[in-house]
């Protein structure tokens, strides 16, 4: 069920400057968020990286990770590739995936299955880091926070990077909320908020229009495969 959201959080000043060469929206930060983050330009800077389209970078592969379900951090061995199903207007489809996981200083420990097209990238601040799973033009970005900012601001901040680019809607599934633009935008913007290990993150899927009836399946697929590790 979708609905247009009346009441929506909105981020800073500076952030508009940077989005206003891609949206003529009009977005603010609430004095109090404001007051709890000391790099403020830092974090503008990270997110508007997030409505832009990036470049691929290193690549990152391996054969054994942590266990998320073993309270004990066991190590196992993991396949470099799996041959996986995803449905694409109503047909399904098999896909080669490859092993990727996260490089060792990232925020969060994980490991998933992506598209043998798919290449991957990362861009870095002071104020969290952002790897980036792209084919072509689409890409799914995953956002990791510092500490200084918690659930409640990014789901904000998601609602808000959907706002600045048009009309907002909300889809509430199986415990998920997910902000999508609506409309006649020229790309598709699906966000989401999520919190692990004591940090907030977003999921950012953004891809032409063009894209959608295989992009998102993919996309879909890449977030299901996550498995977190149990602690950083």
């Amino acid at each position: 069920m979708k609905f247009v959201s009346e009441h929506v959080w909105r981020p800073t000043y500076g952030l508009q400057r940077i989005i206003s060469r891609f949206s003529s929206a009009t977005i603010n930060l609430p004095t109090a968020m404001q007051s709890r983050l000391p790099n403020i330009r830092s974090i503008n800077w990270f997110i508007a990286s997030l409505l832009l389209f990036g470049n691929a970078c290193t690549q990152n592969s391996g054969t054994k990770a942590i266990d998320g379900n073993s309270t004990q951090g066991q190590v196992i061995d993991l396949p470099q590739t799996k041959e996986q199903t995803i449905t694409i207007e109503g047909y399904e489809q098999q896909i080669k995936t490859k092993l990727f996981q996260s490089p060792e200083d990232y925020p969060l420990s994980f490991h998933t299955y992506i598209p043998e097209d798919f290449t991957e990238g990362r861009e870095k601040s002071g104020e969290g880091d952002i790897l980036i799973f792209s084919r072509g033009k689409a890409q799914l970005k995953l956002m990791v926070f510092s500490k200084l900012v918690n659930y409640k601001m990014a789901e904000g901040l998601a609602q808000s990077m959907v706002s600045s680019k048009g009309e907002l809607g909300i889809d509430r599934i199986k415990g998920r909320t997910i902000y999508s633009l609506q409309g006649d935008a020229p790309n598709a913007l699906q966000v989401e908020a999520g919190q692990r290990n004591g940090h907030a993150y977003l999921w950012v899927r953004e891809f032409p229009l063009e894209y959608g009836d295989g992009f998102g399946p993919t996309a879909n697929l890449i977030m299901s495969n996550v498995e977190w590790a149990s602690k950083k």
